[in-house]
């Protein structure tokens, strides 16, 4: 299986990293770790998972996983990677950075890429939009469709999904909602409709549309480290008191004192926090 993401290129079959044209020697090891954050992207590894799958047969200290870890940042830096590769998770272990996880396209040889399947020409896009809006009865993706005929160009993903039965919905506003595709599964098998948007202008225009019980939102959006506490008081001073929940990576005591003086309801790192969130308001016991 082979990884992309911006100009690199993972191959775990040879354990090689190609750069551009340029082929660079790594450790085992190296491919190991990558391959162990890849398998459970977006949740994190724990070290306890990463020190048997990586020394199976070794018995090593964390130190050892540590200077892997930081070898590894410091390999995509010399190669003109600045962006952060590994997030630390105190006490817990270590995730692939959600640039590097919404980038990733795998493959296989003669086979198309992810991407090819994510992002066909703007004319299939728009019969394949329409044809899921006469299925789905979904008002807004008529609207995204009329405006991709017009304006010629793709438009901004909505990720949708709502059962025929289902006990109500939920907006969840997040520029890479594939980070979230996990969470959002595990709350469609209780019969819950999840709606999600990419930007807060999306996320306000479909609130104008439909109901909604909850809305769980990203803290930082598009560069705006804020956009999250922005979209909340948008709603509020729209007198929308629709329950809303931050689901970030890191939270703090002046992020969860911003969000209930903004009101809102929650700060949730992980999915059980936030499904003791979430669920109690359609009287789901987890």
């Amino acid at each position: 299986m082979h990884y992309h993401f911006v100009q690199f290129k993972l191959d775990f079959e040879h354990c090689q990293l190609t750069v551009g044209d340029e082929c660079v020697a790594l450790d085992e090891r190296f491919f190991k770790l990558f391959e162990a954050l890849i398998e459970v992207y977006p949740d994190y590894c724990s070290k306890a998972d990463l020190l048997h799958k990586i020394w199976a047969d070794t018995v090593v200290s964390e130190w050892s996983l540590s200077k892997l870890v930081s070898d590894a940042r410091k390999e995509f830096s010399k190669l003109g990677y600045a962006q952060e590769v590994i997030q630390t998770l105190n006490g817990r272990g270590y995730r692939l950075a959600a640039d590097i996880g919404a980038q990733l396209t795998p493959n296989t040889p003669n086979s198309p890429t992810l991407k090819d399947w994510l992002r066909p020409s703007a004319p299939v896009a728009a019969l394949l939009l329409l044809l899921a809006a006469m299925i789905g009865g979904s008002s807004y993706l008529y609207y995204q469709t009329a405006r991709l005929i017009h304006s010629h160009e793709m438009p901004t993903p909505i990720v949708f999904g709502e059962p025929t039965d289902a006990i109500g919905r939920i907006l969840w506003v997040d520029d890479h909602p594939l980070n979230n595709h996990l969470e959002r599964h595990y709350l469609e098998q209780f019969k819950i409709g999840v709606y999600a948007s990419v930007s807060s202008e999306d996320a306000l225009r479909l609130l104008d549309m439909y109901p909604y019980q909850a809305v769980v939102s990203d803290m930082g959006r598009h560069g705006d480290p804020l956009a999250g506490i922005k979209l909340l008081e948008a709603m509020r001073a729209r007198d929308d008191d629709t329950p809303f929940y931050v689901y970030t990576i890191v939270t703090s005591d002046e992020l969860e004192k911003q969000l209930t003086e903004s009101g809102g309801q929650g700060v949730a790192v992980e999915p059980a926090e936030l499904y003791d969130l979430i669920l109690p308001i359609f009287e789901i016991a987890d």
